[in-house]
């Protein structure tokens, strides 16, 4: 984090020289920031449409920068705030459902195997007991759009280089994907009738 001392002769004259926006951004703070520094030195700024007029030939008097008394200081320190780091954005994958799952993922067709035999809960979704696939609670009539959709989304973040992890948690017993540094828990519901929704979340 950078830091800067002002001292107040030489703020006074940066402030009635040129816009404070444009001396804030020199120092890296905030206009309110370099106000706030004005007014602990007892620096007096330039009104609103000062510029304006200025620039349009107006002459305006310009108050004196009185002496230092009572709370001023003669300098204050401002920090910039530390620079946001670039990221780049990672492309985003092209999804394409399948229509059929022929040569599904191996974790799809785990997936699959495991809900095959399951049974369902009280509200009527496929509900397997200590399911090491992806965490699908779905009817019976949506497994196979939901496992198309799984598969699409799978082959399409592999297409992109990133490694697709299953993980269990003990609680909340959820599947996680984990794409480079970057773990989410991904769950099929359904989102309307006679649709698979994904939910994903960090």
């Amino acid at each position: 984090m950078r830091s800067t001392i002002l001292k107040r002769e030489n703020l006074y004259r940066e402030v009635w020289t040129r816009p404070v926006t444009q001396v804030a951004k020199e120092y890296g703070i905030s206009d309110v920031g370099l106000a706030k520094a004005c007014r602990r030195m007892g620096v007096p700024r330039p009104p609103v449409g000062y510029w304006a007029k200025r620039d349009a030939g107006q002459k305006i008097k310009i108050p004196p920068l009185p002496p230092l008394s009572g709370d001023m200081r003669a300098a204050v320190e401002v920090r910039a705030p530390k620079p946001v780091p670039v990221v780049d954005l990672l492309p985003e994958p092209e999804i394409s459902i399948p229509a059929h799952l022929r040569k599904p993922h191996p974790l799809v067709k785990l997936t699959r195997d495991e809900l095959c035999w399951a049974g369902t809960d009280d509200y009527g979704r496929i509900s397997p007991r200590d399911a090491k696939g992806l965490e699908i609670r779905v009817s019976p009539a949506q497994l196979t759009r939901a496992l198309r959709v799984a598969e699409g989304l799978i082959r399409g973040l592999e297409s992109l280089g990133h490694a697709v992890v299953c993980k269990k948690l003990a609680e909340p017993k959820h599947s996680q994907i984990q794409v480079l540094r970057r773990v989410s828990s991904l769950r099929f519901r359904p989102n309307s009738p006679g649709l698979a929704g994904l939910d994903s979340g960090q």
